[in-house]
């Protein structure tokens, strides 16, 4: 039997409560205990063999899930294979993130059908070396063309069901779609998604209030990247209408996904969006490249050979023109120490927006996204600036800032 691994002396973020000079014991790939540290010993039978871990007062807190990676440590998870995912999966648990879903951009539908299989190769690797790769979001190609942001226009189209049935049969591995929910086939979209229990999310849209109505009669439940590249309140000649930014913050149900690198969005929208929707319809996501982790310069965005050039000046990724972003270069710590600095938003709250909200989207929540006793072992040790001292999956470390 594994020895008992007990990380102590712990601010302990459950996410649902706090324990101050808490512990949190694991035993293999699962966690055993979460509490007082006096309590676990009085229970500890003799003779087991166990191993304290004082951890100083940092805070221990569920692995970190992004539901919105497309790359890192200088691979994009479209470049082909399974080696890039890897790469970017090893880059991320450097900044906490324990399990995602790697992620497209607008693409040829072999270009998709190629990418679920490598991911499927991925998700059943039995010991990973960085963070669990739990499904695939395919963002695009069915956007709106005039809000398609760093996507390669000449392959965003109408949905087309003969070309995403195929990429659907594969709902075992495809856990999330982006669509813009006004194009004609999108409801018969957002449909089928639903019935196979994939998340419909609205995104890259100019989708007016009633669209989105009939968008949520239909599966769509989510909000890509709140404020960027979507429809908000405009002025037409004859009348003014809102748009996706108001009917996501008028609709309880909705859950809004933030790029909180204080770059995408300034520090007042992820607080705005907290207080309206709380912590268990906001959720964070890096919507990070190829270049998180990595210094300036030029990259790509997509598969390396035929992808986006894109410039990353001062840690900011752009389009060459620069009248776009063009996804983040963040790690899943940098969002959360963004959110409770300058958003003002309380560490535990910051928390379940990276770790149990996502969880539920997913439908994972009794497994991954808390610590809690028979959960998977995805733990953080987290330093008071919120850089991460350890990254654990499954009980095993894929990162050490001390090697």
């Amino acid at each position: 039997m594994p020895k008992l691994l007990i990380l102590d002396n712990a601010t302990v973020i459950t996410p649902h409560r706090q324990i101050r000079a808490g512990c949190v014991a694991m035993r293999g790939d699962t966690i055993e205990y979460v509490g007082r540290v006096s309590d676990l010993c009085a229970d500890i039978k003799e003779g087991t063999e166990s191993e304290f871990r004082d951890v100083d007062g940092a805070y221990v807190i569920p692995g970190l899930i992004d539901t919105h990676l497309h790359g890192g440590g200088g691979a994009d998870c479209m470049d082909g294979g399974t080696e890039c995912i890897r790469i970017a999966a090893a880059a991320h648990a450097a900044g906490g993130i324990t399990a995602f879903l790697p992620t497209t951009v607008s693409c040829s539908g072999r270009q998709i059908l190629e990418f679920i299989e490598s991911v499927r190769t991925v998700m059943g690797d039995p010991e990973p070396s960085g963070a669990r790769v739990i499904g695939a979001h395919l963002e695009g190609p069915y956007l709106d063309l005039s809000m398609a942001g760093a996507h390669d226009r000449s392959q965003v189209r109408l949905p087309n069901p003969d070309e995403y049935q195929e990429w659907l049969e594969h709902s075992d591995v495809v856990r999330r779609m982006t669509v813009a929910p006004e194009l004609p086939g999108a409801l018969r979209l957002g449909r089928e998604l639903s019935r196979r229990g994939i998340v419909a999310s609205m995104g890259h849209t100019r989708a007016e209030f009633a669209e989105v109505e009939a968008a949520l009669d239909h599966g769509y439940s989510c909000v890509t990247h709140y404020l960027c590249s979507i429809s908000q309140s405009t002025r037409l000649p004859d009348r003014k209408i809102a748009g996706l930014a108001e009917a996501a913050l008028a609709y309880d149900d909705i859950t809004i996904e933030l790029i909180a690198d204080n770059m995408h969005l300034p520090p007042g929208v992820p607080m705005m969006v907290y207080k309206c929707k709380g912590p268990d319809r906001t959720m964070l996501t890096t919507d990070s490249i190829r270049a998180a982790g990595m210094p300036d310069g030029e990259y790509v965005l997509g598969d390396e050979a035929t992808g986006l050039r894109i410039i990353v000046d001062r840690g900011v990724a752009w389009i060459p023109d620069r009248t776009s972003f063009a996804g983040s270069v963040s790690l899943g710590c940098n969002l959360m120490r963004n959110v409770v600095q300058t958003s003002h938003i309380p560490m535990h709250e910051a928390v379940r927006m990276m770790t149990l909200t996502p969880a539920k989207m997913l439908g994972i929540q009794g497994r991954k996204g808390v610590l809690a006793p028979g959960a998977d072992a995805d733990i953080v040790v987290l330093d008071r600036d919120y850089s991460v001292r350890t990254t654990f999956v499954g009980g095993r470390v894929v990162y050490s800032r001390n090697g």
